[in-house]
């Protein structure tokens, strides 16, 4: 059984990895167009963790965690999760963003960086608190 366990997890990490190579490509789309309009590069990091951020809400909610999606109440809960969740990722993705470009990196290739550094954490978190199983509640006769 705990076999077959850490099976289903290592594909659900499959994909959500790829999820999140998706959300790379936004990512990086969305950092690239807004330092070419002139966004400073921290803003231009925000911009782009947050359409990312979408982008993969809206992509785990259908693949990755298929099945596991809320309703009514428990569904805006599951969605204050993953993006309070998603919001601490953002800042791990910018606060590793601005040390690479202390260090000398170029902006894309500091923001790759942080994505990477903040998929696992984020992955870990939304597995158990944002798509965690639901217990159904049996009512006493």
């Amino acid at each position: 059984m705990r076999g077959r366990v850490m099976g289903d997890e290592r594909a659900r990490f499959a994909l959500f990895a790829a999820v999140g190579l998706s959300g790379v490509s936004v990512n990086a789309g969305v950092m690239r167009a807004a330092l070419s309009l002139g966004c400073p590069p921290l803003a231009a990091s925000l911009l782009a963790s947050l359409g990312a951020m979408g982008s993969n809400f809206f992509l785990n909610d259908r693949v990755t965690w298929r099945g596991r999606a809320r309703t009514g109440s428990d569904r805006r809960a599951q969605v204050i999760r993953y993006f309070a969740i998603a919001i601490v990722g953002i800042a791990i993705t910018s606060t590793v963003m601005e040390t690479g470009r202390g260090l000398g990196l170029s902006p894309i290739l500091s923001q790759v960086a942080g994505v990477a550094v903040s998929s696992v954490l984020s992955f870990l978190l939304h597995n158990r608190f944002t798509f965690g199983r639901v217990l159904v509640k049996h009512e006493r006769g």
